[in-house]
């Protein structure tokens, strides 16, 4: 297969290349030899016309001495010039396979008319005075011919035959047609045929044709012959070498291949390939049983490194779990005497509504750190219940206004303290969601207590909700004008027990713990939380709140979300539960 793939891929390449070279080169023969051939008819119809032309003003300077006698009488002898050259051009015709003629588009005699293409001829020699021959290959009477032209024009010797006055008989006995100078009469027409010299193109074109032949077969013969000889056999060789090689024997020789050049460096390159196969198989025994043992041994390190990542495992899941369980529980230990530190606080400051100066500053210092130190101790707690898995949604119809007032209202003083302007605003449009009220709540107070901490005295801040329809969602945004975010420090803000500002001497205090909650809080409603921020500018987060957290618990409670969506509308345009 290889010898007959080869030698067809070189062979029948070089044959087209050779027919395409052979075919472009009988064309431009052929044309070439044709435009000579139109060359030297038309020298030899110009040749003739011009020769008949000589013996024309040649009869016609000597008219008077051949019609006058030696006593000076004229007597017509009827060798007129166009009589002579009518004559001479049709005994010339029947001599030879030329046709020559003299014709006139309005001859005296109408078998010297004109056919339709020395017609057209004529009004070319009309429209054209200084045309003085026109040629053209064309057919005349079935054949291949050259008709060559030239005008016949009146000059001195034509006027006392053609000339003034018209009407009047001249010596031949014909009327005159009152003709000038210049004027076109009729056209010599000479027709060349071209059959002796399409006879001879075409012999030349089959010796050239059977040249390029015999060049095609010997260029086939060559190749075979060459190639089978220098290609083929020698990789036939080295394909059955390769094949031996497949099969496991390597100890092939090569070196009797016959070849030049790339072949015989192949087969250099293949000899040289098998030696080194050869050695390395006799080596390969004992290599693979070392790295059988070898591999042994490393599978036997990485079953004692995993029995060690197990047991390392199960020693950090034990000690993840005491640390939420311990986290819980000091959380709620600690959560029950603040509760009561902050209730009786309250009532204190109820009981003297009317202390004055630094006894109601004290007290308010006292309920303010109890409610901060409460709201971490809250966001510990909660975190160690989402890390424990512990942590579930008691999905209720919920009102957002009533979230964002309630918000409001814990975080007023903070906001009164700092004389920082807290607005709320909650649009019309905004409907009953799906969600458990305490995180929700959480959610909302922790972007809102955050903006608090991180907005400077004077600042402004904003809470606001509205409804996403296109998305099914409330959002529910929270945007001061405080100290803002590093665009480097947005991607970690999120993380637990983390800050903008991480330094030891950081300015704002807290756990960092409030992001975070609330993110995670929000992703198990099945929402999320954005952020948008210029440093120095303030800070934008969204809070994004399904309508439905979970569709599976709340569908039937669907019917009156969407029924209690139309409920009472507050004072200020915000939209309550009716």
């Amino acid at each position: 297969m290889l010898h007959g793939k080869l030698k067809y891929k070189l062979a029948i390449p070089t044959v087209i290349i050779i027919v395409l070279l052979m075919a472009l080169n009988l064309t431009w023969s052929y044309t070439s030899q044709r435009e000579q051939a139109q060359v030297a008819m038309r020298e030899q119809a110009s040749m003739l016309t011009r020769q008949l032309n000589a013996m024309w003003d040649f009869m016609a300077i000597n008219q008077d001495r051949i019609n006058y006698d030696a006593d000076g009488k004229y007597d017509f002898k009827g060798l007129h010039c166009s009589i002579v050259g009518l004559s001479v051009s049709g005994r010339f015709s029947q001599d030879t396979d030329y046709k020559i003629r003299y014709v006139s588009d309005s001859p005296r005699n109408s078998a010297h008319a004109t056919d339709p293409f020395e017609t057209q001829v004529m009004e070319r020699f009309r429209e054209d005075p200084g045309l003085a021959e026109y040629d053209e290959m064309t057919d005349f009477d079935g054949q291949s011919s050259l008709r060559y032209l030239t005008p016949l024009r009146i000059d001195a010797s034509c006027i006392s035959c053609h000339g003034n006055p018209a009407g009047e008989k001249d010596v031949t006995g014909y009327t005159k047609e009152g003709l000038e100078r210049g004027d076109l009469y009729g056209v010599i027409s000479v027709v060349v045929p071209s059959e002796i010299y399409d006879e001879s193109i075409a012999q030349n074109v089959m010796r050239e044709g059977l040249l390029f032949f015999a060049l095609i077969v010997a260029c086939v013969v060559s190749v075979y012959f060459f190639v089978n000889r220098f290609v083929t056999a020698p990789l036939e060789r080295l394909k059955n070498a390769v094949r031996v090689t497949d099969e496991g024997r390597f100890a092939v020789d090569v070196k009797d291949v016959r070849g030049d050049g790339e072949v015989h460096d192949l087969a250099a390159y293949f000899d040289t390939m098998g030696s080194e196969l050869n050695t390395l198989y006799d080596d390969l025994e004992s290599q693979v049983e070392l790295r059988a043992g070898q591999l042994v041994l490393a599978n036997e390190e990485l079953i004692r490194q995993r029995e060690q990542l197990e047991s390392m495992n199960e020693r950090l899941f034990e000690e993840s779990r005491y640390k939420s369980d311990f986290l819980a529980m000091m959380s709620h230990e600690l959560r029950t005497p603040l509760t009561s530190v902050i209730a009786f606080t309250e009532i204190l400051q109820a009981e003297e509504a009317d202390a004055q100066g630094n006894r109601a500053r004290i007290l308010g210092e006292i309920r303010q750190n109890a409610a901060i130190l409460l709201s971490r101790i809250n966001n510990i707690l909660d975190v160690a219940r989402l890390e424990a898995g512990k942590s579930e949604l008691d999905l209720q119809l919920l009102d957002v206004a009533d979230v964002v007032n309630s918000v409001e209202a814990a975080l007023e003083p903070l906001a009164s303290a700092k004389r920082i302007a807290l607005s709320v605003e909650v649009a019309r449009d905004v409907p009953l969601i799906t969600a458990d009220p305490d995180k929700a709540r959480r959610i909302v107070e922790n972007l809102a207590g955050n903006a608090v901490k991180f907005t400077p005295e004077g600042g402004r801040i904003s809470i606001s909700a509205l409804f996403d329809r296109e998305a099914d969602r409330v959002l529910v945004r929270v945007e001061d004008d405080g100290i803002g975010i590093a665009p480097e420090d947005v991607p970690v803000i999120f993380d637990k027990f983390t800050q903008g500002d991480a330094s030891a001497s950081r300015r704002y205090n807290g756990s960092g713990l409030g992001l975070s909650l609330a993110r995670e809080l929000a992703e198990l409603h099945g929402g999320t939380i954005e952020v948008q921020s210029v440093a120095g500018k303030g800070s934008t987060f969204t809070a994004a709140f399904p309508v439905r957290a979970n569709k599976a618990e709340a569908a039937d409670d669907g019917k009156g979300a969407d029924e209690g969506a139309g409920g009472e509308e507050r004072a200020d345009g915000s939209h309550t539960a009716g």
